[in-house]
């Protein structure tokens, strides 16, 4: 899911949101372009992002990011996990590849695999400024 911003013709903010559309998502990649910044262009895309319907249905939307902690404490009600010990991260050292290592191809047809073609779709969450 993508949350794009837009001033005019340009595109001045980009986030997206990875989730199972069940319980869980993740805010990822957010950014407003420095030159929108201070006028209330990050905080009309924070509510744009984190107030989207189709996440009414998650329990979690985590975020991890540098220096606006409270910009989305503020808006998007986030604060810092309360039990960050049960959180763990697993960090890949050559890129996204590296995840598939030791694992045999799957014996399964794709075609068997209904699922895949789901997983692919996305939407787009678009909002002008003015």
């Amino acid at each position: 899911m993508a949350s794009v911003l837009y001033a005019g013709e340009e595109q001045v903010g980009l986030a997206r949101i990875v989730t199972d559309r069940a319980t869980f998502a993740r805010l990822c990649d957010a950014f407003v372009v420095p030159a929108q910044g201070g006028n209330g262009v990050e905080r009309l895309h924070v509510r744009t992002v984190t107030g989207s319907p189709e996440l009414g249905t998650l329990q979690i939307l985590l975020l991890a990011a540098r220096g606006v902690h409270r910009l989305y404490e503020e808006i998007g009600r986030f604060h810092a996990l309360a039990n960050p010990e049960r959180w763990t991260v697993r960090r890949f050292d050559s890129g996204p590849t590296s995840a598939l290592a030791g694992f045999a191809p799957s014996a399964t047809p794709r075609a068997e695999l209904p699922y895949l073609r789901a997983a692919r779709r996305s939407s787009t969450t678009c909002s002008a400024i003015e």
